[in-house]
């Protein structure tokens, strides 16, 4: 069911979360001053510049200006919308929380597709203990997986039949409309109505960081010619392959505690790793690894070993994922396993000790790489071996760190008895790398790094200001218009403000996160308030001032190119006078600007700066 929280029980949940406790959960904070410290995890630094504030209950990063309290931090470390986070810090709290019907379309669909989920995993559980799940639980059985396993994965059983979860989502009322947007039945090609996508298969859930159902992946008992042996939910708006990792969500607190990540291929590996102890796991959801998800485990490490089959296959996909988590700033092993063994057949027959030792003398992606290449191409080949070297000089490239970069060249160097200086110097031949940021439900985006400049600033004072002093917000709204903010993102925030108040509604920072379903743009909320305004004395004049900043941005930036233009003529130049004319225009239209009364304001305009 869709629903949006009260303020009072937001109000609540944060009173009874120490953000420090909660934030030192996933980094090493340490106390200077009154406040904590920590390196910061939405950036790479080597200084320590993450304070967070006991007192405020608020965070802030002095490098990338991300800041705000424990809803925004979940939200932006486990890329959480608000009302996941919301959930999660209720049950860290103990708190029950009262659902009131909501009126957002978007996360009405998404909240239902939950649900749906959710349903289909207990119905495929509860398949799986009835006499019709038999044929799985032999299957299960002879895996070796017992009743433990089952249970801690939440492992289930589709019926052969069409209809089965449609005839079991009927009795829970679900709209089959529902179950179609979440992948789990496809429409019928001729005629109405629908049909089990899953059927006859072996089910495990898709489970996300806020621990909620968000797909499925099926592997078929029966041999079939016509069906994939192995059958994954479709992207919905509640899943996206490439953003998540399978296990992550069980493994997450293991990880942390070994600061090491195992990565393998398949599912029932995954589980039978766990069968014998070994919970550290995770894998893709039926998708070659992505960037983002390699920037998921960074979260959590910076250590990863590559479990990968001996075939070529396994060869190649080792090479790639390697180099994404490189590029990510991950230390990368391989771990190659013998001959005819996945890390399924491996565990079984050697046991957990073998396992980890075998781990434990896993390659460098150095030597893994040059192991690799070297079946591939003659080493005693002049060509041969500088295609070798060219594929380790495009794989280092991509380290940021640079002491390890150098520690690696000197390897190579050595390995094939050549001169560092040739290695560093192809280096520096390779294009950069982009920079991509990983939003909550989308592929990867480039980020453009962009100045800020005192209309930003004034922007963001806006934003502050309408939500501190809310008194402010109807002058604001004759006093200006919100096509005049050019940040798209705080144009929406200030959008929803207006809104919220002329559907006269309480308001504060929580309230306003709460009523935007984008997660990216209900944390920019918090940021903003992480850091606040110095001198609340005269806010009226404050807002007034920030107000004509933009209304005159426009005309100075026209100014500065007329003064640039000027600049390259003669003064008897034809354009030089058009040009001068339209100077003196816009300095009038300044002028005029500056003296107008905004929101009644007594005249502060020779103490702005243009």
């Amino acid at each position: 069911m869709p629903y949006k929280i009260p303020e009072e029980k937001i109000t609540e949940i944060l009173d009874k979360i120490d953000i420090v406790d909660l934030i030192s959960d996933y980094l090493t904070l340490k106390r200077k001053g009154k406040n904590f410290f920590g390196l910061c995890p939405f950036h790479h630094e080597k200084t320590p510049s993450f304070s967070v504030d006991p007192t405020k209950q608020m965070f802030h990063c002095f490098g990338c200006h991300k800041g705000g309290n424990a809803i925004s931090f979940m939200m932006e470390h486990e890329r959480m919308s608000f009302l996941e986070a919301l959930e999660y810090l209720a049950d860290r709290a103990g708190v029950r929380l009262e659902k009131v019907q909501g009126d957002d379309s978007g996360e009405k669909d998404r909240e239902a597709i939950y649900y749906a989920n959710k349903m289909a995993a207990e119905y495929f559980m509860r398949t799986l203990f009835l006499p019709a799940g038999k044929p799985c639980m032999d299957y299960i059985r002879k895996r070796g997986f017992d009743e433990r396993v089952i249970r801690h994965f939440g492992l289930g059983y589709s019926l052969p039949a069409w209809d089965g979860l449609l005839n079991y989502a009927k009795t829970k009322s679900m709209n089959p409309d529902v179950l179609f947007k979440a992948g789990l039945v496809l429409k019928k090609q001729s005629g109405s109505g629908y049909y089990d996508r899953f059927r006859g298969r072996f089910m495990i859930p898709f489970i996300n960081l806020s621990r909620k159902v968000v797909g499925f992946g099926g592997r078929i008992l029966v041999s079939d010619p016509q069906q994939p042996k192995y059958l994954n939910t479709s992207d919905t708006p509640v899943f996206q392959k490439g953003n998540l990792l399978f296990n992550l969500n069980l493994a997450r607190d293991q990880i942390r505690k070994q600061d090491q990540a195992i990565f393998v291929e398949g599912y029932t590996d995954i589980i039978s790793l766990y069968q014998y102890g070994i919970e550290n796991t995770v894998a893709t959801s039926g998708t070659a690894l992505t960037a983002a998800q390699a920037q998921l485990i960074k979260r959590y490490t910076n250590n990863i070993i590559l479990v990968y089959d001996s075939d070529a296959a396994g060869s190649s996909a080792s090479m790639r994922g390697a180099d994404i988590f490189l590029m990510a700033g991950l230390d990368v092993r391989i771990a190659t396993l013998p001959e005819g063994h996945d890390p399924d057949s491996f565990v079984r027959e050697k046991g957990k000790a073998v396992f980890l030792d075998y781990l434990k003398h896993a390659n460098s992606f150095v030597q893994f790489k040059i192991q690799t290449l070297s079946k591939q191409y003659s080493m005693e080949n002049p060509d041969d071996r500088a295609r070798i070297v060219h594929s380790l000089v495009a794989s280092i490239a991509k380290l940021q760190d640079k002491i390890r970069q150098g520690i690696i060249v000197r390897e190579i160097a050595e390995f094939f008895n050549i001169d560092e200086r040739f290695i560093v110097q192809q280096i520096t031949k390779v294009p950069a790398e982009k920079t991509y940021e990983y939003p909550h439900d989308q592929e990867p985006v480039k980020v453009a790094p962009k100045t800020r400049d005192k209309y930003d600033l004034a922007e963001e004072d806006i934003v502050r200001l309408l939500i501190e002093v809310p008194d402010l917000i109807e002058d604001a709204r004759r006093a200006f218009d919100t096509s005049e903010i050019k940040d798209e993102n705080i144009r929406r925030v200030i959008e929803t403000i207006f809104r919220l108040r002329s559907e006269k509604r309480w308001l504060n920072e929580n309230i306003i996160a709460q009523e935007i379903s984008d997660p990216q743009l209900s944390s920019i909320v918090a940021n903003l308030l992480s850091v606040r305004i110095d001198d609340m004395s005269e806010p009226e004049k404050l807002l007034s001032d920030c107000i004509v900043l933009l209304k005159v941005r426009d005309k100075n930036e026209r100014i500065s190119a007329i003064m640039a233009e000027l600049k390259g003529l003669q003064k008897d130049d034809a354009r030089s006078t058009e040009l001068l004319k339209e100077y003196a225009t816009l300095r009038d239209e300044v002028d005029a600007i500056r003296k107008e009364k905004f929101i009644n304001r007594i005249d502060h305009g020779d103490e702005l700066e243009f």
